[in-house]
């Protein structure tokens, strides 16, 4: 398994696509995630979100 990305690299990331701090989905969050989560699954490549991710999205 890879090793976790440092969490300010998963912000980065997040801000570069379009997400900044403030926009928060709220209780959508773990819907969206669950979501895409499954239909990776679904896709053969599975997934697991990343804690540092999800409180980003929710911040």
């Amino acid at each position: 398994m890879a090793p976790l990305p440092n969490p300010r690299d998963v912000e980065h990331w997040l801000a570069a696509n379009g997400w900044s701090p403030g926009c928060d989905i709220g209780a959508r969050v773990d819907e969206l995630v669950a979501v895409r989560v499954q239909d990776s699954a679904q896709q053969g490549a599975p997934l697991a979100p990343l804690d540092t991710a999800t409180r980003f999205l929710h911040s």
